[in-house]
């Protein structure tokens, strides 16, 4: 939890959309659940829809 604060992620929202992947998720990808990169993920998909709404995409 203090990982997702130090980051600025709402907790309840990265542990409930966490848990909701989790298994289904390759286990050799991981990584890729921890808050820091889930985040950047979050980041790069809320700009590629930015940019599928603005048309551009």
């Amino acid at each position: 939890m203090q990982t997702c604060r130090n980051l600025d992620i709402n907790p309840q929202e990265y542990l409930e959309d966490v848990l909701r992947r989790i298994m289904s998720h390759p286990a050799k990808q991981i990584d890729e659940l921890l808050p820091d990169h889930w985040l950047a993920s979050r980041k790069k998909n809320a700009a590629s829809q930015t940019v599928k709404q603005d048309g551009l995409g």
